[in-house]
């Protein structure tokens, strides 16, 4: 074994040697701000000379080197050879202006307008209707009247903490800046929402309650600094969010759209004039397309420039003569229309996955012409607390392919892998029209070897299904190992008619023991999440959604280069089902927490206990379950459930799930606002572990899919890991009642899927120069400190954030948590102001990614205390994280002063590995001569 080095800092003090202090670096009665000011500069200097940090920051891998990288890892991919298969590249892009409706622009299919109102017809999946009306009347806006129809089936009596991605909306806008939100949430209650003080956590204001199936009356007059709302007898003032006259008014239906409603506008007021007919035929010039040159797929458009426009992308291509011709269109985000050779062949609602036979449009033996359009997206703002002031989010097409088939289609070919042991136990199953099947084998990745034969096999009612055992490579983190399965469909002669074939790794992901183990190996999850808002930071509109190739590839790489195997994609408001993540994460060697582009829709279950997209969501995970780095299907993110709303989701997802996929953890929810002592919000519910008791404490049987031997547990415990600006006492102490039953079960593993501290950027790069936005949010996390850093601070600050990251994750580790993920991997959130990432919004490491990559480390040691404020006799008390057991190791503690010379040292020999995660060494008593600043090196 090669050495593993790790390395903690602290502050010796005589003073604390009396017992008094008890050495929180938080408490201002134990260290002064001026002392953890000083503090904080010399942990910096420590960090740059330790980790050898340039002078001038350096990318840690930049998309230059991630487009290098491509380019050479997936110039091939394997396809039929048997059939033909055309994957459409360098296609001609344009965009063309959207026309509007009586003077609307209307999103989606189901938005109508009818007897002088906009009706939001019932459509339960995303992306849900929308509309938007251009104001053209003269003047400063001063009244404007609506009438709203909701109906009941909207109605849901959930937490009092409500999503605001559920609402209803009403908007007013300059452009692309909010003036004045109005939501209609499901609880019957009215609301302002106010950016004034805050653009990306909005304070929400109670109006009012609404009533359900009745028409009612809401007036805003906009007075000159504040404006006023009134409905049902009830009126209240309040702050614009931007005290601009407004060009837009937009009405939204929120992430997920239950039952219909209607808007009706009344009059709009000006200081010049008075509108009363909102539904006038518009005189429009007929507009022209505006070329974009080639380009390939996946690509978007999005942004404020390219508001209601259409992309369109054409190609043209040879056709064989062939039996069928199928068309896969991975995705049409949000939707759109595919014509061949003119003729329209297929028009989507939403952004699911569409398959069709297109022979009967082709010219055989000839030149063909495919033609795609994709709508615009609306422009709306799904996650106020990381939005982008640009609310207009990218709209795309992902992957488009062609197939020319003989005689038989050979299709949903999926590998399951049973057993990895001294051999690989797996099965292979398929569907064709023929009476054999020959299933082939080739290694392709990272090494390719010669393709072979696996036999000839019987086809039985269409359904081909083989078990098999062989001596094959299997797939990890550390041996990435790829497969070509392809499945040849044969006549009674052995000649070969078609064939398909797909890519995948032999790996088994379950839970034994309360641990997550991988191919029959305990290991523990770390890494970070995906929030999108990619650079510069004019794309991030686009790139949230649907990145560059190398922007895609880069983000794998970051979280490996960190000392990362898991990633966690939770690109907010959207999800994502595209296969670019798990095809790159394959050849990566990272693991993937996998959400589709159905995020957060088990959330619907609160209405009526219906799941509407369920089928949508296995139709997604069924896409990708041939993909080896997908280790768990998660349903919703941050949820706050009571137990009936727990009880539906479990019952419905978990079951489902299974049954599309029984080889994967389950993860349903994310993480429950767990009620009483960690996030005490009201109307809260959980079960425990074992599922026999509730949050009270009182005696319960909890659904058996919460027990499900597949689902994993998880949580977001900012609040205990030093998160939100709360300090070293809470993270010492973890008081959390549940949290000892979750890390100690041996049922179900537990994850830590979100944690982190904030750290501001440096501002000197060269990308700062042309965009750099210092208003964050977050800052006022610093209070714990007795201060808050300045800019040109931005060393304490990553200095801070590094402290905190080891300490949090030392308490992870010492705790034995199952996965540790950080939020989140790179910035750009919040107009590029978001500080929590270990990585800026341009791709340079902050000191905390220092101090994750080396927390993230398999084997490692630790000491037992978080404490970085010590007396001048102390006991440092290792741990060793890690060991297999039977592992042995030998161990040196040493503690250093700021030059780096050894003042004290400690050899371990044969340190052996047992049955738990840690193995806690002797006690080593520390004596210093003098105070100052001192660090340990553990090899």
């Amino acid at each position: 074994m090669s050495k593993i080095v790790t390395n903690e800092f602290f502050k010796s003090l005589k003073k604390y040697d009396d017992g008094k202090l008890n050495h929180d670096f938080s408490d201002k009665e134990v260290i002064t701000p001026e002392e953890r000011f000083e503090f904080l500069t010399h942990y910096a200097d420590f960090m740059e000379k330790t980790y050898d940090l340039p002078e001038v920051p350096k990318k840690v891998f930049s998309e230059e080197q991630a487009k290098e990288e491509l380019e050479a890892l997936l110039k091939d991919e394997s396809t039929p050879y048997v059939s033909k298969r055309i994957l459409f590249k360098d296609l001609k892009a344009s965009t063309l202006e959207k026309e509007d409706t009586l003077g609307w622009q209307l999103y989606t299919r189901y938005s109508e307008i009818k007897d002088d109102a906009v009706i939001f017809h019932r459509h339960h999946y995303a992306p849900s209707p929308a509309a938007l009306y251009n104001i053209k009347a003269e003047g400063k806006v001063r009244e404007f009247t609506f009438k709203v129809y909701i109906d009941s089936e909207y109605t849901s009596f959930i937490s009092k903490v409500i999503s605001s991605t559920t609402a209803r909306t009403i908007e007013f806008r300059n452009g692309i800046l909010d003036i004045i939100k109005l939501h209609f949430y499901p609880n019957g209650e009215f609301f302002a929402c106010l950016g004034d003080k805050n653009e990306y956590i909005l304070d929400n204001q109670l109006i009012c309650n609404y009533e359900y199936n009745k028409w009612q009356t809401v007036k805003i007059v906009f007075n000159e600094e504040d404006f006023t709302v009134s409905l049902n007898e009830t009126e209240k003032t309040f702050p614009y969010s931007n005290n601009l006259n407004p060009d837009t008014l937009f009405v939204g239906s929120g992430m997920f759209h239950i039952g219909e409603w209607h808007f009706k506008p009344v009059s709009l007021k000006t200081d010049k004039e008075e509108v009363v007919d909102f539904f006038e035929e518009s005189e429009q010039a007929k507009a022209k397309e505006e070329s974009l040159g080639t380009v390939n797929l996946p690509f978007r458009i999005g942004g404020f420039k390219n508001r209601d426009k259409y992309l369109i992308l054409t190609k043209e291509f040879f056709a064989p003569d062939s039996k069928k011709a199928v068309l896969d269109l991975d995705s049409l985000d949000p939707h759109g229309t595919v014509y061949v050779n003119g003729k329209e062949v297929i028009k989507t609602d939403g952004f699911e996955r569409q398959t069709l036979d297109i022979a009967p449009y082709l010219n055989k033996n000839d030149n063909n012409e495919i033609k795609i359009i994709v709508d615009p997206r609306a422009p709306e703002t799904l996650f106020n607390w990381h939005r982008q002031t640009d609310t207009y989010n990218g709209w795309f097409c992902e992957r488009v392919s062609l197939t020319f088939i003989n005689e038989c289609e050979v299709k949903d070919i999926l590998v399951r892998t049973n057993k990895v042991c001294d051999k690989v136990s797996f099965a292979v199953s398929a569907s064709l029209d023929a009476k054999k099947a020959e299933i082939r084998l080739k290694k392709i990745y990272p090494t390719e070897q010669d393709e072979f034969s696996l036999g000839v096999f019987d086809v039985k009612n269409g359904e081909l299904s083989e078990s098999f055992e062989r001596e094959l490579d299997a797939w990890t983190p550390d041996t990435p190992n790829l497969y070509a399965v392809r499945v040849i469909a044969l006549d009674e002669n052995g000649k070969e008619l078609d064939d398909d074939v797909i890519e995948t790794g032999f790996r088994t992901i379950e839970q034994k023991n309360g641990d997550v183990v991988l191919n029959g190996e305990p290991i523990v999850l770390s890494g970070a999440l995906l929030m999108q808002f990619l650079p510069p930071h004019d794309d991030t509109p686009t790139t949230h959604i649907c990145p560059r190739d190398e922007q895609l590839w880069q983000q794998e790489r970051l979280v490996r280069k960190m000392g990362g195997n898991t990633l966690r994609l939770h690109m907010l408001g959207y999800g994502s089902n595209d296969v670019r993540y798990a095809r790159y994460a394959d050849r990566i060697g990272l693991m993937l927490i996998w959400i589709t582009r159905y995020i957060d829709s088990a959330e619907q279950m609160a209405f009526g206990g219906k799941w509407p997209a369920l089928d949508g969501y296995i139709r997604q995970i069924s896409q990708r379950r041939n993909h080896p780095s997908i280790i768990i299907w998660e349903g919703s993110n941050e949820y706050h459930p009571n137990l009936e709303d727990i009880n539906n989701i479990y019952t419905k997802f978990v079951p489902a799930v299974k049954e599309a996929d029984p080889t994967r953890l389950i993860c349903p929810i994310s993480h429950l606002y767990y009620a009483g002592d960690l996030y005490p919000y009201p109307g809260c519910g959980y079960y425990n572990d074992d599922g026999d008791k509730d949050h009270d404490g009182n005696a319960i049987v909890a659904p058996k899919e919460w027990c499900d031997e597949k689902v994993v547990r998880s949580s977001h415990t900012y609040d205990i890991l030093l998160g939100y600006g709360t300090g070293w006492k809470t993270l010492r102490e973890q008081n959390w009642s549940i949290q000892d039953g979750m890390f100690y079960s041996k049922k179900h593993a537990y994850l830590v899927t979100e944690y982190a501290i904030i750290g501001r950027q440096n501002p000197n790069t060269p990308e700062c120069k042309e965009y750099f936005n210092d208003k964050s949010y977050e800052v006022g996390d610093e209070n714990v400190l007795g201060f808050r850093f300045k800019t040109e601070d931005w060393r304490q600050s990553q200095a801070y954030q590094a402290l905190a990251a080891k300490a949090a994750t030392q308490i992870l580790n010492l705790k034995g948590a199952d996965g540790m993920l950080w939020c989140c991997l790179m910035s750009g959130a919040n107009n590029g102001s978001y500080l929590k990432p270990p990585i800026d919004c341009y791709g340079y490491p902050k000191y905390a990614f220092y101090t994750l990559k080396e927390s993230f480390l398999k084997k490692q040691v630790i000491s037992k205390s978080v404490d970085v404020l010590k007396g001048s006799s102390f006991s440092l008390e290792p741990v060793v994280v890690g060991l297999k057991e039977g592992e042995k190791v030998a161990v040196t503690a040493e503690v250093l002063n700021e030059n780096g010379e050894a003042v004290t040292s400690k050899k371990y020999n044969d340190v052996v590995g047992n049955s738990d995660k840690t193995v806690e060494l002797e006690k080593f008593d520390v004596n210093l001569n003098s105070d100052g600043y001192f660090s340990v090196r553990y090899t």
